[in-house]
């Protein structure tokens, strides 16, 4: 039986997520986020690798998170970078994150849901962690 490039590179996010979720290694950083709009959402969003490929996203506080995996980084006019991250569903993309990184400043993070297309606009919190969670 052939799998598929895709399923695999799932699969191995999926294995990722299960040893590294618990509290940050020396290449794991964690970003906290609030929705900007009336649906007052919260995620944290962490990456596992030293070079951002792979990471997950949970909303508030949920016990498992969702995986993700970069597709691209763009050098923007202004010296930034956009970087893109798509969440890894079990057969196809179900949505895209995207923020900006000038130096160590993010911005205009915002998420794209597959199905509907509907665009959710986040911004940074300052909040401290609390046994690797956002604090909220």
């Amino acid at each position: 039986m052939k799998i598929s490039a895709g399923i695999w590179s799932w699969v191995a996010c999926a294995v990722l997520l299960c040893f590294l979720c618990a509290c940050p290694a020396a290449a794991q950083v964690s970003y906290c986020f609030k929705s900007s709009d009336k649906n007052n959402l919260h995620l944290r969003f962490t990456l596992i690798d030293k070079d951002w490929e792979y990471g997950y996203i949970r909303y508030n506080k949920p016990e498992y998170g969702i995986p993700i995996k970069k597709v691209r980084s763009t050098v923007l006019m202004s010296g930034g970078t956009e970087i893109v991250w798509e969440e890894q569903g079990k057969d196809t993309a179900t949505g895209i994150y995207s923020f900006q990184l000038e130096g160590s400043a993010i911005s205009n993070m915002i998420y794209i849901r597959a199905k509907d297309k509907e665009k959710f606009l986040f911004e940074r919190t300052n909040t401290g962690f609390t046994d690797c969670e956002c604090n909220w």
